[in-house]
This record gives structure tokens, sequence and C-alpha cells, in this order.
């Protein structure tokens, strides 16, 4: 394993000697330090001045597994703190002296502006997490922190630092919190948490979920505490997601009948929401939905729908792009009812619909197939293994066609096209001027290219026509 591994701009490696270079190469963008578990092997003294002495900035600082507490490893840890935009931190913090350098760091750091912390195989002293949330909360850069320790949040005096911390930094625009919030005998820490950050008012992208498995025996947030605060005025969360904490409904407490009418509030901030094993019914679902108004991606994965009819004013509206239902026991119904939406859908771009049981019967194929030749909209589609051959030749056509207009047809494997798609090729997408590679981000395309005569494409490749 290499102790050192330094990457470019496009994430590709460049070697790098510690003990030969005298510098780091000018396209190093990106550097990662890794402890081998054999001994350390590296000269900290050396990297130390390498990297005072860099003339770049880095992007990027990965510190990994290290547990050195030799003067140069402390020494280089502060100054990473004022060589880079983004550090993280790995398994690596585990003494005062470390914790210090840390505080001091962050003080004196200019311009870091993300700082990623994962404690993990070992238990950190609350004394010394509490010098982490000081450290954030005397910073005047940071703006995304990211969290990930087995510290227990019940204790009083975590809490109130770690809101005090979110409310003195004003920097502070994207949180991250994967911690241990107590059990049920402490229910309110999690609420506070969470109800004081969305009314920060300045953070706009925030994650939160348990430790590790720990989400099994820790308390709940509470449905109407998470919809009061979402709908707040204050709030101007863009990105929510949450991961294994489980959202009921408060005891004594009724469904609202309609939360469609207009005294009741809602949110008009929130655009891309993520909830994953919480726990959510369809009824749940279907509340939050219509007090989210302006959602343009949604991800619910391994929780209880048996339902997407909370989906369809979305889809009418024309503002969801992506969509992702994984791992849920939608019914065959409701399924054929969702897809005989797709012909008219057009702002979906992408869509998953993996671990769903009955997508996989033959009558949801045929009809998602029919419904895609239709569709115009639709560019990335991830169905599952079980419908890998279909997806080749039954959807492949129409997703490229939708990406990339007539001219681009992914069709790596040659094969046959079958005749009777030859007039949706034909008449497709012809307002397309661009096509970007299959490989692209759906919604943020790296290359564009020109288009080419359709003829002579179709010609060069020799797709087969069965």
């Amino acid at each position: 394993m290499r102790l050192i591994r330094c990457y470019d701009k496009a994430g590709k490696y460049v070697k790098f000697v510690n003990s030969v270079d005298a510098s780091f190469p000018n396209r190093v963008v990106s550097i990662k330090l890794i402890n081998n578990r054999f001994g350390n092997g590296i000269d900290y003294e050396a990297l130390s001045v390498l990297l005072r002495t860099a003339p770049q900035k880095f992007d990027k600082i990965t510190i990994i597994n290290e547990a050195s507490l030799s003067p140069a490893y402390l020494a280089f840890l502060v100054a990473a703190f004022n060589k880079t935009n983004c550090l993280v931190l790995k398994s690596c913090l585990r003494s005062e002296a470390e914790f210090s350098c840390l505080v001091a760091g962050l003080a004196q750091a200019d311009g870091l502006r993300e700082l990623h912390m994962k404690m993990e195989r070992y238990d950190v002293p609350d004394h010394l997490f509490l010098m982490v949330l000081q450290a954030i909360s005397s910073s005047s850069s940071l703006e995304k922190v990211d969290l990930e320790s087995s510290n227990c949040l019940s204790e009083d005096n975590l809490t109130d630092r770690l809101i005090e911390a979110i409310e003195t930094n004003r920097s502070l625009k994207a949180l991250s919190l994967f911690l241990d919030w107590g059990d049920d005998e402490h229910p309110l820490v999690l609420q506070q948490v969470f109800v004081a950050i969305v009314r920060n008012g300045r953070v706009k992208d925030l994650s939160m979920g348990y430790y590790h498995a720990l989400y099994h025996t820790g308390q709940s947030l509470y449905q109407e505490i998470l919809m009061e605060a979402l709908c707040n005025q204050e709030c101007r969360l863009e990105k929510l997601r949450l991961n294994r904490i489980k959202i009921v409904q408060e005891a004594g407490t009724q469904q609202v009948s309609d939360d469609s009418k207009d005294d009741i509030p809602k949110n008009t901030s929130l655009k891309h929401l993520s909830i994953t094993k919480c726990r959510l019914d369809c009824s749940q679902v279907t509340t939050i939905m219509r007090r989210l108004t302006s959602l343009h991606a949604v991800h619910l994965s391994g929780n209880s729908l048996q339902s997407m009819f909370m989906f369809d004013d979305l889809l009418l509206k024309k503002q969801l792009q992506s969509l992702v239902i994984e791992n849920n026991k939608v019914g065959e119904a409701d399924i054929k009812s969702f897809l005989m939406q797709l012909p008219a859908t057009r702002s979906l771009q992408n869509l998953e619909l993996c671990g769903n049981p009955f997508l996989v019967s033959k009558t949801c194929v045929r009809l998602l197939g029919d419904c895609m030749s239709q569709n115009t909209s639709l560019e990335r589609l991830e169905l599952g293994e079980d419908l890998a051959e279909h997806h080749l030749n039954t959807f492949s056509v129409p997703l490229s066609l939708n990406r990339a207009g007539r001219q681009y047809l992914q069709n790596d494997a040659d094969v046959a096209l079958a005749t009777n798609l030859w007039p949706m090729i034909l008449h497709r997408a012809g307002t397309k001027l661009w096509y970007y590679d299959i490989g692209d981000s759906w919604k943020h395309p790296a290359n564009t290219r020109r288009r080419v005569d359709a003829v002579f494409w179709l010609l060069r490749e020799r797709i087969l026509i069965s």
C-alpha cells in the first residue's frame, strides 16, 4: 500500500516519492496519507517543509488511520490546515495533543472551507469532542462540516455546545452529523438539534443520522416537529438527508385531514429530500410531499412504501427531476399506475426503482417498455439486476435518444435493433444539437459534442437491424 498518494484535477494518480522528490508536482491538487499498520514510513518533517513551500493550495488533504504523536506529525497537521480547502481526518485524532492541533489549526486556517472528521474504531472522550465543537465555533471560514462519532449527545453539555457551535459559526452552509443521539430516555436531544439547525437560517445542506447501527435502540424524530421546523419561515434548507432515524407520529396527535389547504404552512425552499431506513409509511410520505412544494429530487430507500400515488402532483407540476424508490414494497397495481404516467412526463430525468419485487413481473416490464417508447425526458433508468437483460434491449434506445438525440445510440453490445424502433429513432429529438457521453452524470454532463448525420453514424457503427 502506498503511504502517500497524489492526484491531479481529473482524479488520476500522480507519482510522488517522499524521500526523493524535492517538491510536489504542479499538477497535484489532492494528497492522501495512509498508515499501512506495519510501521509509519512517512518522513513528516520533510513532508511539512514540502507542504509549506508548495506554490499551490490543495483542493483536499486526507489523512487516514494515523496514530503518530511525533512533533513532526503534529507540525504537519497544523501546516495542512493552511494549505488546503478541504481536510479529511479519518481514524487519526486520538490524543489531546492532536485535538489541540485541530483547535489551533482551525483558528489560524487561511480559507479552510470543509472539515470531515470520521472518528471510527475508538471512543473519543467527551472533553476532546468538546474541543472539536469549540474549533468549529471559532472558525470564520468553515462552510461545510462532517462529523461521524460514537459520542452520545444525551449529555446536556454536549448538546448545548453543539447547538452553540452551529449558531455561533456564521459561515456554515452544509452540515453532516452521524452521532449517537441517545435513547428514548433522552427524547428531546435529536429534536432540539434538528430544530436549532433548521431555524439557523444559514445551513442549506443538512444530513443527519445515527452512527453505524445505533438507530435500532435510538430515539425518534416526531413527524410533527419535523414538518413544523421545515415549514417555519426561517428555514432556508435546500437539501435534507435523514438516515436511520425513526420518524413517527407523536402519541395523542391526529393526522391533518387536508394538508393542501392554503392556511397550512408549507416549505418552498427544499429542493432535494432523501430519507433512508426511517420506517416511513405511505400516509407519512403523503403528508410530507404535500407540504414540501418545491421538490426537484426525492430519494426514499428502505422504508415501508406500498404505493407511489403521492408523487402524482409533483409529476403533474413538471418539477420533479429525479425520483429514487429503492427497496420498498410497492404493489404491482401501483407500479403500473405510476408507469402509465411516464409518456406524459416532461421533467423527470432520473428514475430508480431497484428492489421493488413486483417490478420484475412480465406485465410491468412490457408496460414499462411501451411507456418508455413515448417518454421524451427520462435519461437515466435503474431497475436492478433482475431487469438487466430487458434494460439493454428495451430501454437503452429510448434513454439514449432522450439523452443525446437520434444521432447517438447506446449499442455497445451490438444488439440488434428491432425494426419497430426505427420510426421512433428517426423522429425523436430532432431539436437536440448536442449530446454527451453515456458515462456522464445525468444532470451535469462533462463532455458535449456536435451531432453528426444520423444515417452516417448508424452505418459507420454497423448497428444491426433484426
